[in-house]
């Protein structure tokens, strides 16, 4: 089950830490594949459906043909028409291929014709479409007549006539060269290259021992491969590219014709392009660029790019220009999401095609769809992911979800529409029995209390889902002091851990990794002085941790771990942000601020914003003589935009640090600091809270407090549009008004207040964290989450409230003194 939008409401810990993982109560049995984002709904199953779509090929129209392996037909996408129909294929008896009758193939028109489990697709400038049909190459007009063009039929591994002497093992690949006089073939299983010369009728042998292994060189038949899959042909630079698939590389066949004794004679030469030979997906150079059994190859018109599509289900493309291997399209998860290049997931990716747009299809093999990149996003074309053949009607612009007593369930969203921080993708199943939804739905995820322990509430009702273990403590040879920071991480699409930042009593610094079973995964400790901090705030080496989803795309599926540290001995050192690994924890990198600058106080990872397909950083760096947040390259740590505080000294600018979701229409998450102790207006400690554009670092707008001591921006958080414009909306807490404490909810949009909240009582420092949430009483607008943690003479409390009214729906006490109940609330952002 995936389910990473959550949120976590802690307080200060004593003794013990404890960490349970746990989804609102559902009587119905499903599973949900993920990344940890929103899953976009599933297609009304009754549409056009596929049952293992494999490679692709386009018409100037835009007819997208799909080779459908396993029910052996070529089917045909009209996006005009909004259909997809059996082009050809799908005769069930026996019929006759060149004159020779067979159980296995039947020339013909249309669907009277018979393939054997068809893989690749090549259309020429008329047209026609060849088809990789097992042990024959197929041809398919474009009236659908279709005839076979080369193979006897039989398995083998012959040269000669193409209908009387050549046979093939399993092909796999085609590609035509420049004037398309001839076709190169991939024999897989016969680990060769072919060639069909068109104009003489005739296949020859170009590379291949005809056993697997690896070797290169100049003599055709002591070179080797190991299953040869896909082939792509580049005129500009004379060569034939190879997907290599068991070797893990892409090879490179070139031809040159040398003076022979009697004869012009055909040099052939096999050299390896691309990849290590180990099976991994780490970018860069193509020398060091490692490749995950490597299946189709498209080279764009232009000769500048190669995509390659690979079992580790991403997109990647090398650079033919600087010969530089970058993801470009999938987080490498086995699962399926539209969404943007790097968040989107496929499973399986297999054949590529262009169109005239430059529009990229691929054959999502594994989640039965065919998929388009456009504009950096990935969608879905045609398909419902279920396991089907099915001709008719493109049905993915009627979204449904699961059906209850035969009526439909609440919208599906999708990423867009579903933007909020702790949300997760879940099913609704009947009171009744077990449903199999069609989609999951975004719903608020639980909620984890920290007061030493971790509640898990039911969002809609506040009651426990569990609090077991409450007093547990993962690891008695150590004391804790107090919590600092906490983040859920999800490593991958059925595990969820918790990050937590602990501070102990002998000043030694952790940062632990815990597992939904409480069992401390990874640990990493670092000892430093702690030191009393010129905006008395007590921190050390560690003051803030965040995750990422794709820092490097080395990692992939893993999301990564974002440490500030902006201090390692005294309160004006450079201050470092660090990234480890979300799966091995080992340090992949580090970025060091400015002498002077203390980087790194609050953390968030954000999306790509300088266009390098990596994610990047925020960071605030709080040094009272140039507080800053700055937005941080995730690749090289260089500098993408900066801003300065030029205000009040002592402000406090740079202590809170959120993301709100674009609200200046940019694509973009925006950025908003806060500065509790600025001044704005000569009302001292009155606050400020910044909001800048996420893209450039543009300020947008300011909010100030409008009274002395109010100092709002403790605490920020974004919600799910309350003022009906489509546009997330801030919370923003001042907790320490009269040690009261209040909270401001504005609009996202311009600013303006939309209402407030006091705090019940003094000392309840209400307002010292916030979350936005999901709508849960039905109005369809979000909600407010407000943490009231108090002092050490009270137990400290939540509150949620409605995001249209204010009005409160549920509140949650701690349930000892000093528990510090609701000190922190902690949704996933990314």
């Amino acid at each position: 089950m995936s389910a990473s939008k959550k949120a976590v409401v802690t307080g200060f810990v004593s003794l013990s830490i404890i960490a349970i993982l746990a989804l609102p109560a559902s009587s119905g049995s499903f599973s949900l594949g993920g990344n940890g984002k929103h899953k976009a709904c599933q297609p009304d199953p009754e549409g056009a459906a596929f049952k293992d779509p494999v490679a692709l090929a386009i018409n100037p129209l835009g007819q997208i043909f799909v080779t459908d392996n396993e029910v052996e037909k070529i089917k045909k996408i009209d996006p005009a028409q909004g259909i997809v129909t059996t082009f050809a294929g799908g005769f069930t008896g026996s019929g006759t291929c060149n004159g020779v009758v067979s159980t296995q193939c039947a020339d013909g028109q249309g669907t009277q014709a018979k393939f054997a489990y068809p893989t690749d697709l090549l259309m020429d400038n008329n047209g026609n479409i060849y088809v990789a049909d097992g042990t024959r190459i197929r041809k398919i007009d474009p009236q659908a007549n279709v005839t076979t063009f080369a193979g006897i039929g039989a398995s083998g591994d012959s040269g000669g006539d193409l209908l009387t002497e050549a046979s093939f093992k399993a092909v796999s690949g085609l590609a035509f060269n420049p004037n398309q006089s001839e076709i190169y073939v991939s024999d897989l299983l016969n680990h060769r290259i072919r060639k069909i010369k068109i104009a003489e009728n005739e296949v020859i042998s170009l590379a291949g021992s005809g056993l697997p292994g690896y070797s290169n060189g100049s003599l055709g038949p002591l070179i080797q491969f190991n299953n040869p899959q896909d082939i792509a042909y580049d005129p500009v630079r004379e060569r034939l590219y190879i997907a290599d698939s068991y070797n893990h590389r892409i090879r490179i066949l070139e031809e040159d014709i040398i003076s022979g004794p009697f004869e012009p004679v055909l040099l052939v030469t096999v050299s390896t392009f691309a990849g290590t030979g180990v099976n991994g997906t780490q970018d860069g150079p193509v020398a060091t660029a490692q490749f995950s059994y490597p299946t189709y190859l498209y080279l764009d018109p232009q000769s500048q790019y190669l995509y390659i599509a690979s079992s580790g289900n991403k997109i990647r493309r090398i650079d033919l220009d600087t010969n530089i291997v970058s993801t470009y399209a999938g987080s490498g998860e086995f699962s399926y999401f539209d969404g943007d290049l790097l968040s989107a997931s496929f499973k399986f990716p297999e054949g590529l095609t262009i169109n005239n747009q430059g529009e990229i299809f691929v054959a999502d093999n594994g989640n039965n769809a065919v998929r388009k990149i456009a504009d950096n996003v990935v969608s879905t074309v045609a398909g419902t992911t279920l396991d089907n053949d099915q001709d008719g009607p493109i049905s993915i612009g009627k979204q449904v979800c699961a059906l209850v007593n035969g009526q439909e369930l609440s919208t599906c969203h999708t990423d867009a529409e579903c933007p909020l921080s702790n949300e997760i993708a879940t099913p609704t199943a009947s009171a009744g029995g077990s449903v199999t939804p069609s989609c999951p739905q975004c719903v608020p995820g639980p909620i984890y209390a920290f007061a030493p322990g971790i509640d898990v509430f039911d969002f809609s009702t506040g009651t426990f889902l569990t609090n077991v273990g409450r007093l547990y403590s993962y690891n008695s040879d150590n004391v804790f002091n107090w919590g600092v920071d906490i983040s859920p991480v999800m490593l991958n699409s059925t595990d969820k851990w918790l990050m937590t930042k602990i501070k102990s009593s002998n000043g030694d610094h952790s940062i632990v990794l815990l597992n939904s079973d409480l069992t401390a995964l990874k640990t990493v400790t670092s000892t430093g002085v702690m030191w009393q901090g010129i905006f008395d705030v007590e921190f050390a080496n560690v003051t803030s941790i965040a995750a990422t989803k794709k820092i490097d795309p080395l990692y992939g599926f893993s999301q990564n771990i974002i440490i500030g540290m902006p201090s390692v001995t005294t309160p004006q050192g450079l201050g470092k942000i660090q990234l480890r690994n979300g799966s091995t924890f080992s340090l992949m990198n580090e970025f060091f601020g400015a002498p002077g600058e203390a980087l790194g106080y609050q953390v968030l990872g954000t999306q790509d914003i300088n266009g390098d397909q990596i994610e990047d950083i925020v960071a605030t760096a709080i040094v009272v003589t140039s507080p800053k947040v700055k937005a941080i390259s995730g690749n090289d740590g260089s500098t993408i935009w900066e801003q300065m505080y030029s205000g009040s000294l002592f402000s406090d600018f740079g202590v809170s640090l959120a993301k709100i979701k674009d609200i200046n229409g940019d694509n973009k998450d925006d950025i908003v600091v806060g500065a509790p102790k600025a001044d704005p207006g000569g009302l001292t400690n009155a606050g400020s809270v910044f909001v800048y554009s996420g893209k450039t670092g543009a300020l947008l707008y300011t909010i100030d407090g409008t009274s002395s001591n109010l100092q709002l921006g403790i605490s920020l958080s974004d919600v799910p549009s309350l003022d009906g414009d489509n546009i997330a909306d801030l919370i923003i807490g001042a907790a320490y008004t009269n040690n009261q404490g209040k909270v401001f909810v504005y609009s996202g949009q311009n600013g303006s207040l939309l209402w407030e909240k006091t705090g019940a009582a003094n000392q309840d420092k209400f307002g010292s964290a916030v979350l936005g949430i999901k709508d849960i009483n039905g109005d369809n607008k979000g909600e407010v989450i407000v943490g009231a943690p108090g002092n050490f003479f009270s137990k400290g409390r939540i509150y949620v409230y409605s995001g249209t009214d204010g009005a409160l729906l549920w509140e949650k006490s701690g349930e000892n003194l000093s528990d510090f109940y609701g000190q922190l609330l902690v949704g996933d952002t990314l």
